[in-house]
């Protein structure tokens, strides 16, 4: 069976935490998966089922970064996804962390992240890119938030195309334990909330790796935090918007960096002064890294192999002929679009009893016209639409089969 571990990070009392827990078991229900709960501080979660792996980090909270590198440090499987406490799954969602990380195990990916807000309004958004000297955040209007600087982080991208990227956002990250250490475990320099998602894709650059969406939906529920931050604690993102900073390799970009940031921002706490173990970190894999800060900036899309190309259309379920050359696979690449998952309804066939193995059949979605109307692996004609793009006359659906799960793409040509 396949084997992978879902470490769901919480500090306090998060009212989601036991549904998360539900939506992980459910979707994993046909593998040989670990759920585990890493609760940051001292203090462990009450009322947890009993087949839940349990984990402290320790006699205070450490963060975000710090439980997430106690997660991998204790998961039993190579195979890891770290998820927060307030998320839903979709079918096959582990299973697909899963499969890409066998192919590519020095991938970090991320779904296409829902984001839930109280009022129940919700945006999907699509994976992230690196940005330079950003002034405060264009989604958070509060006064604190307005004058912040900083100087090299992730921000949300606009394009909606599955596959590489530059750096993976969303709270839902898989990998695998061996390239974590390969890595020389980069999360393990956090403190408090932030750069998660900066620190552990610039080291997966460094040592060869590629961050990766996937073309699937996670729901990600906002909400209150279910603990009370103290100062240090929230002075501590501004430690590790400058431990970024500080893996940076190329002295001139750092120092203009840490200047400029510098010019906004002081640190009121001893601790949060010291950069020597990130200094130590940048100077020991100096030797054994494969790429520089600098070619992750102007010329990331250079390292994306035509085996990586090959693999966004496998995941959409597009049939690609073999032997393309990369030019027409990145032109490919460019033009897909991922979408968030679409609900169907689900209707049981008329006389179940009569069939050993009953179908579940979905509402009638195919074009009049429309080819591969059953499931190239099953054989059910029960299917939703994830997606769907229009060339002239040509509508091509993205389908997922409602009893297998295998993707596939159809076609129709109209009028």
């Amino acid at each position: 069976m396949k084997k992978i571990t879902v470490a769901i990070t919480v500090r306090g009392n998060d009212s989601k935490l036991l549904s998360t827990i539900e939506s992980a078991k459910e979707r994993t229900k046909d593998m040989d998966a670990e759920i585990m709960i890493v609760s940051d501080g001292p203090v462990g979660v009450s009322n947890l089922p009993n087949d839940i792996v349990l984990v402290l980090t320790g006699e205070k909270p450490m963060g975000t970064s710090y439980a997430k590198h106690i997660a991998m440090l204790n998961a039993e499987h190579d195979k890891v996804v770290c998820c927060d406490s307030h998320m839903e799954f979709p079918k096959g969602c582990f299973e697909m962390y899963y499969d890409h990380l066998e192919e590519f195990p020095k991938h970090i990916l991320c779904s296409v992240c829902e984001m839930i807000g109280l009022d129940g309004t919700s945006s999907p958004y699509y994976g992230g890119g690196f940005k330079c000297k950003i002034v405060g955040d264009p989604r958070n209007t509060t006064a604190r938030q307005k004058g912040e600087r900083q100087p090299f982080g992730i921000q949300w991208r606009s394009e909606k195309q599955p596959g590489p990227l530059q750096g993976v956002m969303g709270g839902c990250y898989g990998l695998t334990k061996s390239f974590y250490n390969t890595m020389n475990q980069p999360w393990q320099y956090g403190k408090g909330w932030g750069a998660d998602e900066e620190s552990i894709s610039l080291a997966a650059w460094y040592m060869g790796g590629l961050c990766w969406l996937l073309p699937q939906t996670v729901n990600h529920f906002c909400g209150i935090r279910g603990f009370v931050e103290d100062n240090y604690f929230q002075s501590a993102p501004l430690y590790n918007r400058r431990r970024v900073v500080e893996m940076i390799d190329d002295k001139v970009t750092r120092n203009e960096f840490i200047r400029w940031f510098n010019e906004a921002h002081a640190f009121v706490y001893d601790d949060l002064k010291d950069f020597s173990p990130i200094t130590a970190w940048r100077n020991e894999i100096t030797n054994k890294k494969e790429r520089y800060f600098v070619d992750l900036i102007d010329d990331w899309e250079s390292e994306i192999t035509i085996k990586d190309l090959y693999y966004v259309q496998e995941e959409l379920g597009v049939d690609v002929k073999q032997n393309q050359n990369r030019d027409e696979m990145m032109k490919l690449w460019r033009s897909s679009v991922v979408k968030p998952n679409e609900e169907i309804e689900i209707v049981a066939i008329e006389d179940e009893s009569s069939i050993e193995n009953p179908v579940i059949r979905g509402k009638a979605n195919y074009g009049a016209t429309e080819n591969r109307r059953v499931c190239h692996k099953c054989g059910s004609s029960a299917s939703k639409v994830n997606s769907t793009k229009k060339t002239g006359r040509t509508i091509i659906r993205y389908r997922e089969c409602l009893k297998c799960q295998a993707l596939r793409c159809t076609q129709e040509i109209t009028e």
